[in-house]
């Protein structure tokens, strides 16, 4: 997020410096979900007209940490934002809190699409050196040597992480007692199952 301009209507439009292969994948993801979304001549930079758009970490900074109602939207808008992308043969490895940019208090989206990698028969395909990330996988950080193939539902464990820490600010996957019992506790083991494949984003 590089600028903001305050309008008549007391709207902002924020511009977005974009980086990666897949920007337009991003952009046509975007269009869906907020109206006054413009790209560039270039597709270097997005423009956003809403109310109010933070980091994620700047949101936490600000607020502490998310409402339960707000982490709820959170795996909502990410959930649809892989599945769109995994439609397009996309996914993400990993994610950091500067990646998520929090809109108008109730959208959540992925913004780097630099960590955006191909999907080929349910592998993300690593053929080059990626940059390290606050919530990984497991098998993510077991990568050693390139090319590499890794499922692509390894975001769903850093999705787990990431919940925990938005809620709690917890950095590991232990969940702790005060979530036993609730649709937390079912969606976190889902997100963190030992075996790529079972898992699930699914809140329920």
């Amino acid at each position: 997020m590089s600028s903001y301009i305050l309008n008549h209507q007391g709207l902002c439009s924020y511009t977005l410096k974009l980086s990666g292969n897949h920007r337009n994948v991003l952009y046509k993801y975007l269009s869906t979900v907020i109206n006054h979304t413009v790209m560039d001549s270039e597709d270097r930079h997005m423009s956003l007209t809403c109310g109010v758009v933070l980091t994620l970490r700047d949101y936490i900074t600000i607020h502490h940490k998310l409402s339960i109602e707000n982490t709820i939207s959170m795996i909502d808008c990410l959930s649809d934002q892989l599945t769109y992308l995994k439609t397009h043969n996309l996914g993400y490895y990993g994610l950091n809190l500067d990646d998520i940019l929090v809109i108008d208090d109730d959208k959540y989206i992925i913004c780097d699409t630099s960590k955006l990698l191909n999907i080929s028969n349910d592998k993300l395909q690593i053929n080059c050196l990626i940059k390290p990330c606050g919530f990984s996988s497991r098998e993510m950080e077991h990568v050693l040597e390139l090319p590499a193939k890794v499922d692509y539902r390894c975001i769903f464990y850093s999705i787990g992480l990431l919940v925990l820490f938005s809620l709690l600010q917890k950095r590991n996957s232990n969940i702790p007692r005060c979530l036993e019992g609730t649709k937390f506790e079912w969606f976190l083991q889902r997100c963190f199952k030992e075996n790529p494949c079972e898992r699930q984003l699914l809140l329920i």
